[in-house]
């Protein structure tokens, strides 16, 4: 309701929750007559467990013919994401996972992709390259780094590092690994200490936002390391994708997507028993119905949104408000372009400074790009 002095909203405390912070804030932003808030303008496709070891079994993928999990991943998977990618200009993070196996001491080695069978995996890994993809890391195993399954965190140290080593070794460059993923999502404090020692290039960890443990947080820890839970995940259903996407689009204008190369035959990724080629379509609907509501939206990698993420978690903004006038100031030091949702009922005259690059007239809701240090917009 409304009245002379404010607006008067009742948000049931049963939707308050992590997976609809996105429609309290838009709901609280409606409330007030006109009200500006930065945004990242930024959302990220992730592949996790890519490359990977294949072991030569048979796998179901919906289709009449079973292959081998090899020839699904690298003749099937891979060649129908890579025109996925193409065809929605997307940049691509992706994580290697360099063993399935259980060992969490010495000696490291590396034999899962180290032999005749998956040769395939590490000649694949040396093609994947910038401009369109970015090498994250997942680790020497799919052992999540807690303190529970490692106990001596030079183990951890070690691992991690001939990892690299190795990696280095198959791309022929030294690989900066700016991008990680726990394993299974899961790290705690032991593991991050332990990540940053061994490989202290890394300035983002990925986890998942579904969870509610203290890494299930945006945050900035190590003054510069973004612990980064990734929003939504898989193909399907797409109802549920499009509702984590709208309501981090709607939250901090972006999101972060990732999927696996063996959802199509992990039952619990694909209850549903549906064909590859079903789930590819799926998630071809889901990007181009994001593309079309939000065309004003920016891709990135991994390494890139974590940056813009963090800037936008620590970056001061002041503004003034006018009868007829917002200004915005930001810091000198700030270079890049910055983004904004405007929520006004006002009509919009002008903007000095900046520029309109999106309006929803349903929703009065006006989407700005600031280009220089101070921005003005005027209104009727």
């Amino acid at each position: 309701t409304d009245s002379k002095n404010g607006s008067l909203g009742y948000i049931d405390p049963k939707i308050l929750n992590k997976l609809t912070r996105g429609l309290v804030i838009r709901s609280l932003n409606k409330m007030m007559r006109t009200s500006i808030n930065p945004i990242i303008n930024s959302y990220t496709f992730q592949i996790d467990d890519f490359v990977l070891p294949g072991y030569g079994s048979k796998v179901d993928f919906g289709e009449s013919e079973k292959k081998t999990d090899n020839d699904f991943y690298y003749n099937v998977w891979w060649e129908d994401i890579k025109c996925f990618v193409k065809d929605y200009n997307l940049n691509v993070t992706v994580y290697p996972v360099l063993n399935y196996n259980a060992v969490d001491s010495y000696p490291f080695q590396f034999q899962d992709l180290n032999n005749d069978l998956k040769q395939r995996a590490i000649n694949m890994l040396r093609t994947i390259e910038r401009p369109k993809y970015e090498i994250g890391f997942h680790g020497y195993n799919h052992i999540h780094l807690i303190e529970e399954n490692w106990k001596d965190p030079q183990l951890v140290i070690e691992s991690l590092q001939r990892s690299q080593m190795f990696l280095n070794q198959v791309l022929g460059r030294e690989l900066i690994i700016e991008s990680y993923v726990a394993p299974n999502n899961i790290i705690d404090e032991f593991g991050v200490e332990n990540l940053l020692q061994a490989i202290p290039t890394v300035k983002n960890i990925g986890t998942t936002y579904e969870s509610y443990d203290p890494f299930s947080e945006y945050q900035i820890i190590n003054q510069d390391v973004l612990i980064m839970p990734r929003s939504t995940y898989g193909y399907y259903p797409k109802s549920r994708i499009i509702s984590n996407s709208v309501n981090s689009i709607s939250n901090y204008g972006g999101f972060e997507h990732f999927i696996h190369p063996d959802d199509a035959f992990a039952y619990d990724r694909n209850p549903e028993g549906k064909p590859w080629k079903d789930m590819l379509s799926i998630m071809e609907n889901f990007y181009s119905e994001i593309q079309t509501v939000y065309p004003w939206m920016q891709n990135h990698h991994a390494a890139e949104h974590s940056k813009i993420m963090k800037e936008y978690l620590t970056m001061p903004i002041r503004y003034q408000k006018h009868r007829d006038k917002i200004s915005v100031y930001l810091n000198p030091s700030v270079t890049e372009s910055k983004y904004f949702y405007l929520d006004t009922t006002k009509k919009l005259k002008n903007i000095i400074g900046g520029r309109l690059l999106w309006y929803y007239i349903q929703q009065d809701l006006y989407v700005i790009e600031m280009e220089n240090h101070k921005m003005d917009i005027f209104f009727f």
